[in-house]
């Protein structure tokens, strides 16, 4: 039997007296066993013992695997008979349930005995658990500043309301793995909620919270509204708890944990912001305190994009105030005009056009863009059209209609300027006079397909506005029966790739092509509608668009044929 007294000799048949004194093994507070290769224990020292509260010498004789019974097949196991197998010591950290302990291990093969070097790391454990649930916690904080930024910057972006929703279903319902994230607002009357993005909700509830709903109503979005209170229900039961009557609304959904928060900006709601998972969640102080930052700046995002919209709207009408109602019948012609505003501006663009049809029976067309934007260029705009018309009324050429009406403007020190083409189309002559005050060229279509008409900008005169007594040259062309003639402004033609004159032969190609491409009947408006778009090629509208055109009745088959553009141009 081993000596447990602190000045004992382990026995011959043991660790030599002179490698290790049975005193030092009871002084370290290491854990130590000695097993022989039947795995009987020869030795223990009393931190060992006391983990199984038992005496040291109670210890000796015993298997080690009836002392330590539920170690078998774990990695103490494991490494124990790798080290006696090898000769080669084993070290390793492992978890010991009985003793609901970590412990370091070394396994050291000694002679014929395995010596078991053993300390309880708890306190080691538990500061490294604390420093990795603190690093965790940095790095859920970093990514969810990260997240937060990307959605700042998208949001920042976001001009319209769609633009805030889509930034909402695209970032903000992906980085939180919800199932679907919506936007209600709102409605200008203050009664109601109405949904701007459902998707992807089934079609059931899609069609059941798509049109407007009352304030009044018992639901999770109008109570977050009225209270101002965010709602937070991680699992469906206690969304149930509030609301019971709502429970097919949340079966149909696969709603099982939700988030309804209201979006406010400057003290006013403006709605809520709706998240929905499929499983049941657990949100920290620290997570929930994220939504509410993300609804912040949701709501300001929300209250810019409704400022612009409403701005851009009030814009548009006065814009529409200055262009025609409608174009006027004029006999011989088919007449179509499109105006399309820059996507992103907030003011009123300087693009215009207009007809009018003259005592002669002949037909003016005008398309002009007044610098600068605003109120002011409607201003300029609304002077310039009726100007021109009253010019035109007098019966004077169409270079002597753009002098008087550049004079006009620069009568009391006016500094508004603008660009206009002007053109009188003689439908009984087949005859096209142009006048440009530093505007693009016209393109006309016929049977040769789209020619740019004076693409050497040899019949062109200053803008309107810059200097007195300016004269406008006036180019006059025969046109063939059936062709179209193109008046637009350089919004449709400016790009950051190509160059202006460039854009205007892309123009009259594109234009070229759709005119003799479809079917004789298809309507003029369609086509220029197609022919906008073509030329933008799915770019936006960076400046505003207008484009005139007119159709000359008739077949090349019914009269003489004509002098060819490109000939009667030079």
């Amino acid at each position: 039997m081993v000596e447990t007294e602190h000045h004992g000799h382990l026995p011959a048949g043991g660790l030599s007296a002179g490698v290790l004194s049975a005193w030092t093994l009871e002084q370290v507070d290491e854990g130590i066993i000695v097993l022989n290769r039947e795995w009987l224990i020869t030795y223990a020292n009393a931190t060992a013992a006391k983990l199984v509260a038992a005496d040291p010498a109670a210890l000796v004789g015993q298997s080690f695997w009836a002392v330590f019974d539920r170690a078998e097949g774990t990695e103490f196991d494991r490494a124990y008979r790798r080290a006696m197998a090898t000769g080669k010591p084993e070290m390793f950290e492992a978890y010991y349930g009985p003793l609901t302990g970590w412990f370091e291990v070394r396994a050291l093969p000694l002679a014929a005995q395995l010596v078991l070097l053993f300390r309880n790391i708890n306190a080691r454990k538990e500061s490294e658990g604390e420093r990795d649930r603190l690093l965790l916690s940095l790095e859920h904080s970093v990514d969810r500043g990260r997240r937060l930024l990307a959605l700042t910057e998208r949001l920042t972006t976001a001009v319209t309301v769609d633009d805030v929703a889509s930034a909402v279903t695209n970032s903000v319902r992906t980085d939180v793995r919800a199932v679907f994230a919506g936007i209600a607002l709102i409605t200008s009357d203050g009664e109601a909620l109405h949904y701007i993005s459902l998707d992807p909700l089934p079609v059931e509830t899609a069609q059941e919270w798509g049109g407007n709903f009352l304030l009044t109503r018992s639901a999770p979005p109008t109570v977050a509204v009225r209270s101002g209170r965010p709602l937070f229900h991680p699992s469906i039961d206690e969304a149930l708890a509030e609301f019971p009557h709502m429970a097919d609304d949340f079966r149909t959904a696969g709603a099982e944990a939700l988030i309804h928060l209201p979006l406010v900006a400057t003290g006013s709601a403006l709605g809520v912001l709706a998240l929905t998972w499929d499983t049941a969640q657990t949100w920290s102080v620290e997570e929930r305190a994220y939504f509410l930052t993300v609804a912040r700046y949701v709501g300001q995002a929300l209250q810019r994009a409704l400022l612009f919209e409403a701005q851009r709207d009030g814009m548009r009408t006065l814009q529409a105030a200055v262009l025609p109602d409608s174009l006027p019948p004029s006999p011989g012609l088919e007449l179509a005009a499109s105006y399309r505003p820059a996507e992103q501006s907030l003011h009123v663009g300087g693009d215009w056009y207009d007809v009018l049809v003259l005592p002669d029976g002949s037909t003016a067309l005008i398309v002009g863009d007044v610098a600068g934007h605003g109120v002011p260029a409607a201003a300029v705009m609304a002077q310039v059209r009726h100007t021109l018309r009253a010019y035109l009324l007098r019966g004077d050429d169409v270079g002597t209609v753009l002098a008087q009406t550049n004079d006009a403007l620069l009568i009391g020190g006016g500094s508004a300027l603008a660009t206009v083409v002007l053109a009188r189309l003689d439908t009984g002559r087949s005859q096209l006079s142009v006048a440009r005050a530093g505007h693009p060229p016209v393109v006309i279509v016929d049977d040769s397909g789209g020619q740019v008409l004076d693409p050497q900008h040899q019949y062109v005169g200053v803008m309107l506005g810059v200097v007195a007594g300016a004269t406008y040259p006036v180019h006059t062309v025969p046109l063939q029966p059936g062709a179209t003639v193109l008046l637009y402004t350089d919004g449709l033609i400016e790009d950051r790739v190509s160059s202006v004159d460039e854009g205007i032969e892309i123009l009259a190609h594109t234009a070229g092509t759709l005119l003799h491409a479809g079917p004789p009947t298809q309507p003029l408006e369609h086509i220029v509608d197609l022919l906008v778009r073509a030329v933008l090629g799915g770019r936006g509208a960076d400046d505003d668009i207008c484009v005139l055109a007119a159709t000359l009745s008739g077949t090349s088959e019914d009269t003489d044929p004509q002098v060819p553009l490109a000939r009667a141009a030079t």
